[in-house]
């Protein structure tokens, strides 16, 4: 255990259709940059792909769960390793 600074940054892309008027099905890729200092000076990339749904019981709500999923790049101090990443995600919206 201990603190490592870092900067974080998240890009994430996701593309849909709509079926029935209430599901929505796609699927996308998402990056959640970092770069580390300190000690393990380095950076992790994962690179990390899924799908997304998201389910509308009435015209304004929305909910849904997003899950994506693959390679987690991590270099620090000259060395290098790659591992399994997982991101799981639920949302709520309301559409005013």
């Amino acid at each position: 255990g201990g603190f490592t600074p870092g900067i974080m940054f998240d890009l994430e892309s996701n593309v849909g259709a709509k079926f029935a008027d209430i599901f929505t099905l796609g699927g996308g890729l998402n990056v959640p940059f970092a770069l580390v200092f300190g000690t393990s000076t380095g950076a992790i990339i994962p690179l990390l792909f899924g799908p997304a749904f998201e389910v509308h019981p009435i015209r304004e709500l929305g909910v849904g769960i997003d899950t994506k999923f693959g390679p987690l790049i991590g270099v620090a101090n000259g060395g290098s390793a790659v591992v399994f990443g997982m991101r799981l995600a639920a949302n709520v919206t309301y559409h005013f």
